[in-house]
């Protein structure tokens, strides 16, 4: 399914991350978003918060050093993780 595909791609992007980091942490940043969305309406909270948190790690020294490159990307890490969040508080349900 696929959760299992979105494993996958982390999976891989952590292979080529782990070789050239400037090239494909941003993926990598990208897989783990899209895992942590996936996570979340499978009661997988903190997995999905998790995720989310090291997709933000990653792509933070990124984001310094080229703010428009990866703008989008980090909205998208942040609105994830804030809404992981306030399912996990109860303020809000899973998608």
């Amino acid at each position: 399914g696929a959760m299992s595909e979105d494993d996958e791609a982390v999976s891989i992007c952590r292979r080529l991350a782990a070789t050239r980091p400037c090239d494909f942490e941003p993926n990598l940043a990208l897989s783990l978003n899209n895992l942590s969305e996936l996570l979340l309406p499978f009661d997988r909270r903190a997995g999905a918060i998790a995720a989310a948190e090291e997709g933000i790690a990653l792509l933070t020294a990124h984001h310094a050093r080229h703010p428009d490159a990866h703008q989008e990307t980090m909205d998208e890490l942040a609105a994830t993780l804030a809404n992981a969040r306030a399912v996990e508080a109860g303020t809000e349900k899973a998608p």
